[in-house]
């Protein structure tokens, strides 16, 4: 691959809404809320699209991070996190989508 970015933030997050087991150690974050309706609506929306979009809360900030996908790995996080990317060319926020790395 070439020079896929797999810079990460560490964060403690916990499954606020989405299939139990569905977060993993690295998740592509595309939106992050206060609220959780705002992050909720997100959510359906990337469902809509065909992602296995999930809400996740940080306690410690409680701030809703909207994930479209959660991997084992960094390197699988960061080819999605591209992808996703690049299939969302016209969405400003979309191209701010980080890797975090739930600790």
């Amino acid at each position: 691959q070439e020079n896929i970015d797999t810079s990460y933030r560490t964060e403690k997050v916990v499954l606020s809404s989405g299939t139990e087991g569905s977060l993993k150690a690295f998740s592509v974050v595309c939106g992050s809320f206060s609220s959780k309706e705002n992050s909720e609506k997100l959510r359906s929306m990337l469902l809509d699209e065909g992602y296995a979009a999930i809400v996740v809360q940080n306690p410690a900030t409680g701030m809703y991070r909207v994930v479209c996908a959660s991997y084992d790995t960094k390197e699988d996080a960061a080819e999605a996190r591209a992808q996703f990317k690049a299939d969302h060319p016209q969405n400003d926020d979309f191209q701010k989508a980080w890797l975090l790395y739930n600790k």
